[in-house]
């Protein structure tokens, strides 16, 4: 299914929508729906869901409730628990790095009117 991107900004029409597969410019295709699949491990799709899942409800998006066993439900609620510190933890980091940066000098611009 191809769909044609009009009424917006004209340098949309300067690309497409996917970054896996030939696609024309201005055309939005479907081909790349599901393909997350075959791409990303059981694992890390329950992981996504366990995270976005609100959100990607409240899109339309349904969950799809994988079986991961006993072994898979232990460390998948272990990523879980992992990602709980580590994703504070790094926000945290980055807003100090934010405040330790200096911008370099090429980068300032002169004062414009």
């Amino acid at each position: 299914m191809m769909m044609e991107m009009r009424g917006g900004d004209p340098r949309s029409m300067e690309g497409s929508n996917s970054s896996f597969d030939a696609v024309p410019p201005g055309v939005i295709s479907t081909r790349s729906v599901g393909r997350y699949e075959s791409v990303l491990s059981t694992r890390t799709i329950s992981y996504i869901e366990t995270l976005c899942g609100p959100l990607m409800e409240s899109f339309g998006y349904e969950s799809q409730k994988r079986r991961l066993g006993l072994a898979g439900s232990i460390r998948h609620y272990a990523d879980v628990i992992d990602g709980a510190v580590r994703i504070p933890a790094w926000l945290i980091k980055e807003k100090y790095n934010e405040r330790q940066a200096t911008v370099p000098d090429h980068r300032l611009a002169d004062d414009v009117a």
